[in-house]
């Protein structure tokens, strides 16, 4: 009888540059494919790492323990847990999982770019193999669970409003009824919309945690 969630395990680790480590998975976990994750915002973020920071032969010396449930560097007396290098891998997007997540959305170079503030030539570096910031694939997986449900309303056209209808700018077949937003108020309705349902919260606030180490390890508010 298996009782909770199995742990994580590792198969191999290697050391890549800078605070970055190659994991192979096992199998049943993330069906063993490798991941360049970068360590750095567990390594700044907890003193405990500090021998780390400005050591990278010490880096390099990186390797799995106990049956791949850690890695750890050294005499071992520096170790991390699988469970967190996971964390920190499915917080990372390599360029295959960038461009998968926009052929998921169908999303155009031009609309990926302007969904994240960055120019359609860096997308589409990102789409052919340029390493993708954490930053962005935080930023990917925030709205990967606003369109897990009904499409999210961007702001509303004042014009319509005005003649008796809200269009979305993002789909100008899509309305909502004046009379529903003058009845209930249009905050109350946006909020519906806009909040994430129950089933993604759990996800959502993972998300929001990896914002927050990001901000964190980079020394900026998030």
């Amino acid at each position: 009888m298996t009782v909770g969630k199995a742990l994580p395990r590792i198969r191999s680790v290697s050391f890549n540059d800078g605070y970055e480590v190659a994991v192979t998975w096992d199998a049943a976990t993330r069906d063993g494919r490798t991941d360049a994750v970068d360590l750095a915002p567990l390594i700044f973020r907890l003193k405990f790492y500090a021998p780390l920071r400005d050591d990278r032969r010490l880096m390099a010396t990186v390797r799995a323990i106990d049956e791949g449930t850690a890695i750890a560097w050294g005499d071992g007396d520096v170790d991390m847990a699988a469970t967190s290098v996971l964390d920190l891998a499915e917080e990372s997007m390599t360029a295959a999982d960038f461009s998968e997540f926009m052929t998921r959305h169908g999303f155009t170079f031009d609309r990926i770019a302007a969904e994240l503030g960055i120019s359609k030539r860096l997308a589409g570096y990102y789409a052919a193999g340029r390493s993708v910031p954490r930053y962005i694939a935080l930023a990917c997986a925030l709205m990967d669970l606003q369109l897990q449900r009904k499409p999210v309303a961007p702001a509303l056209d004042r014009r319509a409003v005005s003649h008796g209808a809200a269009t979305l700018p993002s789909d100008r077949d899509a309305r909502v009824p004046f009379g529903t937003l003058e009845r209930r108020g249009r905050d109350d309705v946006a909020r519906e919309m806009l909040d994430p349902v129950k089933d993604t919260r759990e996800r959502a606030d993972r998300v929001q945690g990896g914002v927050d180490r990001l901000a964190v390890g980079t020394g900026h508010e998030p």
